[in-house]
This record gives C-alpha cells, structure tokens and sequence, in this order.
C-alpha cells in the first residue's frame, strides 16, 4: 500500500483556529521542495474561480469592467521583385559538411541514483529512497540534492539525529545556501526545537536580508511561539518586497489579528483574497476578525465564501 507523504508539494500551512499556532510548511524530499526558491502555495488561482468567488464575497470584490476589444488592422504586402544571384562556378563552391548530430552526455552513476531515488520517493517507498540516496552518497558525497533530501526522508521517518547529521554536512559544504537553512529549521521547529530553528533562519537573514520566503518563514516560527506582535514587521518588509505573496499576507493578517490590530488585519486579509480569490483560510480569516468588530453579517458573508471555496 503507498504511504503518502506528510511533506505535500508547496503546501500551504494549516488553517489555526483564533488561538492556535501556525505549523510551519514543509518542505517535501523531492526536486519540488529540496533546494526550491518557493515553500509556500501557488499564488495564482483559476480566473473562472476566482469570479465565482470574488461573486460570493461581495466585500473583496472589485467593480467588473468590460475589455475593450482590440482590432488588428492588416497591411497588404507589397511584392518586391529581387533578382536571383549567378550560380557560382562548380570550381569556387564551398564543400558541404557532413551534419553533426549533437549527442546527449551520459548521465553520471550519481544521476542514474538520484534519479532512482527520487522515483522510489515519489512512489511512497521512502525506505527505498533512503537506501538509495544512502548509496548516492558513498559516490558522491558532495551531492548537496542528494544529501538534503536523505535528511527530509530521514525527519520524515522519525530519525531526527540522522537528519540533522546529514543537514550539518550539507550546511558545511554550503555555509550560504538560504534552502537548507531553511529546510532544517523546518525540521528542528518541529522537533519543537525553537531556540535552533530561530537561529539557523536569522543566519539565513544576516546573509539575505530581503529574502522574501525566508523572512515568511521566520514570521510564521514567531507567530507559533505565541510572538504575534514579533511577526508582524518581518512580514510588512516581504508583503513590501512582493506585494504579490498572498500567503505573507495571510500570515500578516494572523498576527495582527491576534496583536488586537483588527482593521489592519482586516485589510491584510482582503489583500490575499484579492491575490487569491479560492484561499479559503484567508476568507475565514477575514471572517473572524469581522465577528470581533461586531460586523455579524459581513461576517456571516464571508465565512460561507470560506465553506465554498473551501470544496472547490
């Protein structure tokens, strides 16, 4: 029977009731999640969708507006006569080569196990991959995918010391790669390892202070020890970065609301509605913050929007 894994591609961190913590996302042993730029869910969503849901919440709905057509206007070529060039003499032609068919290299024995290994992982056999990766590193031990991956699969199979083993040995070879920080400080919060966790995402920072997902991520590690208000500013500077992160903006919304900062939960919210018309977490986000401004039936509106876009 497959096993499937608890590391979903870009998964976006579960939706907290008003008082509970945020779970960081994390990353999946794949070539999705291993080294990725992005850790957060897609922020594009279907525009058919996103109309039937903007319809369903009157209050984040901007005013439709018709698309003025465009006409191609079409210039009639005009033919000009060119006069074909003499032949040269049989004598002064250049030869013809021979065509050279470009040949593909052939994959290292290192490739044929990485590419091995991240099957058997996509298909649930995580022990496999971990034998295999295993194997990929007695080859090439400077195989950084390789090696970062063995450690999700590692944490994944409850073996927290063999990952954070592999993550050291990663980390010193490459000191500044931003993604494996990251990656172990998912690893260590949830080994509610915090103090670590904290650590290895402000040296992530010290070497990219405007690291957008970084500096996500360090919020959201904030907002689960309860440090709303300490949240809030390192999400204002990524929301500043990318303007286009709804999930920086759902997280922004969270935090504020629990800092009693309502309106401006309010529109951090709406914000990422607008972004993301389907992101139901942040319609119910926006929802609850309703309730607490005593607006009952905004409040009703938006949580029903919630529930419907919650079963697209």
């Amino acid at each position: 029977m497959r096993r499937r894994s608890q590391y979903p591609k870009f998964a976006a961190p579960p939706q907290p009731a008003l008082h509970d913590e945020p779970a960081l996302p994390v990353p999946r042993a794949d070539e999705q999640g291993e080294l990725g730029v992005v850790l957060f869910g897609t922020r594009v969503a279907d525009m058919t969708a996103a109309r039937a849901a903007r319809a369903a919440l009157p209050m984040a709905t901007d005013p439709s507006r018709a698309e003025p057509s465009i006409v191609a206007l079409e210039l009639a070529p005009v033919a000009v006569p060119v006069e074909s060039p003499e032949p040269l003499p049989e004598a002064m032609r250049e030869p013809e080569s021979e065509p050279v068919m470009a040949t593909a290299p052939e994959p290292s024995p290192a490739d044929l196990l990485y590419a091995r290994a991240r099957a058997a992982a996509g298909r649930g056999d995580l022990k496999g991959a971990r034998r295999t990766y295993q194997e990929l590193l007695s080859v090439d031990g400077a195989h950084i995918k390789g090696r970062n991956n063995l450690a999700l699969l590692l944490a994944e199979l409850g073996d927290l010391e063999g990952a954070l083993s592999q993550f050291a040995a990663a980390i010193e070879r490459e000191p500044g790669n931003l993604r494996l920080l990251g990656n172990r400080a998912v690893v260590l919060a949830g080994a509610n390892r915090y103090d670590a966790a904290e650590a290895d995402l402000k040296r992530a920072l010290k070497l990219a202070p405007d690291d957008v997902e970084t500096l996500v991520q360090f919020a959201v590690l904030r907002s689960r020890r309860a440090r709303w208000s300490d949240a809030i500013e390192p999400l204002q500077r990524a929301v500043a970065l990318d303007p286009a992160h709804a999930q920086a903006f759902f997280h922004l919304g969270e935090a504020l609301n629990q800092a009693d900062r309502l309106v401006d939960a309010v529109a951090a919210f709406r914000e990422a509605v607008r972004l993301v018309p389907l992101h139901w977490r942040a319609i119910k986000g926006l929802g609850n913050v309703l309730d607490r401004l005593g607006r009952a039936e905004e409040a009703t509106i938006a949580h029903r929007a919630a529930r419907a876009a919650q079963q697209r």
